[in-house]
């Protein structure tokens, strides 16, 4: 079982403030007592929170992407399907993320970033928050970049 390291991208390096370093920290600590087991060899979702606003039709998602292969990743591609297996009529979008070096900059083996996005939601009626247990979901169509 592998210790991971919760890291930022590149892209949020520059705006470090104490909010982003206490996510950052409660992140680490997170992984720290769960020691999620993930598949090998690839990059792996962990979901977090989400907080389902009905004004907006959103689900806003806090997860952990984590390089989970043993080079050095600089870009990623993938499909991401989320779900609320407790709740079949809730309808979530499927994500294309593409994220570049300019972005993510260089994620080293067993690190993991933070990603904050919005998932268009059908089926709930009012505001309501997921917890990591509550939501699954599944990548597909995984594409990494790795350092030369």
């Amino acid at each position: 079982m592998a210790d991971y390291k919760i890291v930022l991208a590149k892209k949020h390096k520059s705006i470090v403030d104490e909010n982003t370093q206490r996510e950052v920290d409660d992140v680490q600590r997170f992984f720290n007592q769960i020691k999620p087991q993930l598949k090998e060899g690839t990059v792996n979702f962990v979901f977090l929170k989400g907080f389902y606003e009905d004004v907006t039709k959103n689900t806003k998602v806090r997860g952990v992407f984590v390089n989970n292969t043993e080079e050095t990743l600089v870009a990623l591609k993938l499909k991401l399907q989320l779900q609320v297996p407790a709740q079949a009529n809730v309808e979530m979008a499927q994500l294309d993320i593409f994220l570049k070096q300019d972005f993510l900059g260089e994620i080293q083996s067993k690190e993991g970033f933070i990603l904050h996005f919005n998932v268009p939601t059908n089926g709930l009626q009012k505001n309501q928050v997921f917890n990591a247990t509550d939501i699954s979901g599944m990548l597909e169509d995984v594409e990494l970049g790795f350092a030369t």
